[in-house]
């Protein structure tokens, strides 16, 4: 359990919460909502079924600062960044507020313009649930490690972050991480959906083909489907796109 390992004061008065492991929050069944005051309520117990929730991973991230004595922003750029060669990073600064596009809302207007680094709330940054600033090219070099040298794990290690962990509903089946669908089990994908932003990314485990795409824009998951679906020959679509509806 995550709080065998991280001594701090619990986020939840349920005991339940007690229970919570790091494999729980990988495969979003911890039962942690996606974002709350603290304490926090637990809306079901850890390993009972599939519910999004940022929170988890902040928690993990948190753990992970602890029993390592440094940073997420240290770790990113130790472990991934910089060896991958990625224009990436989990901090903002200037000079990403510089190269930051504007983020658009469905009705096109201008919805989000980040002009400083977020520390306030219950998920500052660095946070790993939603502080990655990137591009597609830089996020391809990732994919790309991930799917031919298995992201430096082992092969059991590996074959245990992309096999089913979690029943997520409409064909739809997360691992340690990561995404899949019955329909087509050879594929792994993530989303993401910050408001004015939307991306996708997909990556064939047989064939290590891969696909990234990045939105500024509420409307993009829309776009980026409709291009897996012209790019690639992937069976999935209709599952992940019923999915998303109720995802978070």
């Amino acid at each position: 359990p995550v709080m065998q390992q991280f001594r701090t004061d619990p986020w939840s008065n349920d005991p339940r919460f007690y229970q919570i492991t790091p494999r729980h929050i990988l495969s979003h069944t911890s039962g942690l909502p996606n974002w709350s005051n603290r304490p926090m309520p637990m809306l079901f117990a850890p390993g009972d079924h599939f519910s999004y929730s940022g929170e988890g991973y902040y928690l993990l991230q948190q753990m992970l600062e602890k029993l390592t004595g440094y940073s997420l922003d240290h770790l990113m750029d130790t472990n991934l960044f910089h060896p991958l060669g990625m224009n990436a990073t989990v901090l903002w600064t200037p000079e990403v507020g510089f190269h930051f596009s504007c983020g658009f809302d469905a009705e096109g207007k201008v919805c989000k313009i980040r002009d400083r680094r977020r520390i306030s709330g219950n998920a500052p940054e660095p946070n790993a649930a939603w502080s990655l600033y990137s591009n597609a090219s830089s996020i391809a070099r990732f994919l790309s490690w991930l799917l031919v040298h298995h992201a430096g794990l082992g092969s059991i290690m590996f074959s245990e972050m992309t096999r089913p962990c979690a029943d997520a509903g409409n064909h739809v089946f997360w691992g340690l991480g990561t995404g899949m669908c019955s329909d087509d089990p050879q594929i792994i994908w993530h989303w993401g959906d910050n408001l004015g932003f939307q991306s996708f990314i997909l990556g064939d485990l047989a064939t290590k083909d891969g696909l990234v795409v990045v939105t500024n824009s509420s409307c993009g998951l829309e776009f980026c489907l409709h291009l897996v679906s012209e790019w690639t020959d992937f069976q999935g679509i209709s599952s992940i796109r019923a999915f998303l509806k109720t995802a978070e």
